[in-house]
């Protein structure tokens, strides 16, 4: 499985590619919203990690983009974040994301998302 980890954490991106790439995946990474849409615009992935707060605008600004493509519109999204605003997490939320995941990480929680993830891909 192909994820595009979207987070301008340097550490936080290179631990979360780490992580995705011992579970056997490949990880590409972008650091702001201009840079996250170029990626899954050019060759969509298969999963999105994506951080709320990025430069040029917002994870929001992204769910908005990815939700009027058609290309996009399927990929599914795992929302990992510091955001601990109730209305932010409900926007979030009403973009059909998989699931909203606070920082630090909690990388079993992160793991089962991307298998079940990675089940519903190997079943189409």
């Amino acid at each position: 499985m192909r994820i595009l980890v979207i987070e301008d954490d340097l550490m936080q991106c290179r631990q979360l590619e780490s992580h995705i790439a011992g579970l056997g995946h490949r990880a590409e990474s972008a650091v702001d919203v201009q840079s996250a849409w170029e990626a899954a615009q050019g060759n969509p992935p298969d999963a999105i990690l994506l951080d709320l707060n990025i430069p040029g605008g917002t994870g929001l600004k992204f769910l908005n983009q990815r939700n009027g493509s058609n290309r996009l519109r399927a990929v599914p999204v795992i929302v990992i974040t510091g955001v601990e605003d109730p209305m932010v997490r409900r926007m979030a939320e009403q973009h059909a994301v998989e699931i909203i995941l606070s920082k630090p990480v909690d990388y079993r929680r992160l793991d089962a998302v991307l298998q079940k993830v990675s089940d519903r891909l190997a079943a189409k």
